[in-house]
């Protein structure tokens, strides 16, 4: 049974409510800390991130529209940089390139400018939503407003790409 529909079911009993919460609490913390963490460095606001975005969940079952895996990441990307902004004062739309390699070790600068250099936009945007943002190639579809096949086509023809562009050899046949 997928999450949604035993999210559905379990609105019936608190107990079973309960049950389905903590499941995807141990399911999806680790996601949702991943997530917040390419935008906060501080353990402590990365907790208050995974704990909010879960309340969120708790509090307002409702808000999941289609894809709990999908309001969870959501839900925590926006906190996230809510947090951001308030911590840092920033007003502006931030650039998630630079939050990314501003708060990490490794540096995904390099790695996000030779993907740019060698992938379409388009192959960009497709890989980053399923592979960072963690959104299901049905979601991406969705997102972009593209029939299925064609995101499949694109994210499967973009991945030799990629693996070319980060140092890697493509795979012989």
């Amino acid at each position: 049974m997928n999450d949604e529909s035993l999210l559905r079911k379990a609105l019936s009993s608190k107990e079973k409510l309960m049950k389905v919460y903590e499941s995807f609490y141990y399911k999806y913390k680790g996601l949702v800390a991943f997530v917040a963490s390419r935008y906060l460095s501080d353990s402590n606001d990365i907790d208050d991130v995974v704990s909010e975005t879960f309340l969120s969940l708790f509090n307002d079952p409702s808000r999941v529209k289609s894809s709990v895996k999908g309001y969870l990441i959501s839900f925590a990307k926006g906190k996230s940089l809510d947090l951001l902004k308030t911590r840092k004062g920033i007003d502006e739309v931030i650039n998630v390139e630079e939050i990314v390699t501003s708060n990490s070790s490794l540096n995904y600068s390099l790695i996000i400018d030779e993907l740019k250099k060698s992938l379409s936009e388009i192959e960009f945007k497709i890989l980053i939503l399923h592979l960072v943002e963690g959104l299901s190639l049905v979601e991406v579809s969705k997102t972009l407003d593209f029939k299925l096949s064609k995101t499949k086509s694109i994210y499967f023809r973009a991945l030799p790409k990629a693996k070319i562009a980060i140092g890697g050899k493509q795979d012989e046949r």
